[in-house]
């Protein structure tokens, strides 16, 4: 059965090992890596915001304020990190992305979202739901790239067959 064999791994250490295997790390360089390391360490688990100084991520990090900010470009172009101007200080939202492969570790398709921790387990059950049932109506899920799901029911319940192809877009939902 193909659609038992796609994995996603989503707890924060399999996030972290993602950017490393799809070659994310080396794409963005260690520099950027630490900044966004620093700025997760600062993220709120409730909002999913952070809000550290040029400063502080200098000092927590070894790195000098200008990498800093240069760091900061890097993220915000490879879609790892938002950045906005709250008052007088810069408000992060960072990103986080995993890679589904399929029963032969091929890449199938791309999942982002914005890191909220609070929300994660949520964000996993919807994942889940999305790759077994193919429905996307109630999933909070915010992106889903590269992947096409086709659901195939049988005696034994859904089969799930995942595979590269058309972008499917489910934007995240909000509250009011």
């Amino acid at each position: 059965m193909k659609g038992e064999n796609l994995s996603a791994e989503l707890a924060w250490f399999h996030v972290f090992k993602a950017m490393i295997d799809d070659g994310e790390v080396a794409k963005i360089g260690a520099s950027a890596f630490t900044t966004y390391c620093v700025i997760k360490s600062h993220t709120n688990f409730a909002t999913g915001v952070a809000f550290p100084s040029i400063e502080t991520i200098s000092k927590k990090s070894g790195i000098s304020q200008a990498q800093v900010k240069r760091d900061l470009k890097t993220l915000e172009a490879n879609g790892l990190l938002t950045k906005e101007r709250q008052w007088k200080q810069n408000v992060y939202t960072l990103r986080e992305k995993i890679l589904i492969t399929d029963e032969t570790g091929k890449p199938a398709g791309q999942a982002t979202w914005d890191y909220l921790p609070d929300a994660v387990r949520g964000a996993v059950a919807d994942l889940k739901n999305v790759l077994v049932t193919g429905q996307f109506a109630d999933a909070k899920i915010v992106m889903i790239e590269n992947l096409q799901v086709n659901v195939i029911k049988n005696e034994a319940g859904a089969v799930v067959n995942a595979y590269n192809g058309n972008a499917v877009n489910k934007s995240k939902k909000t509250s009011g």
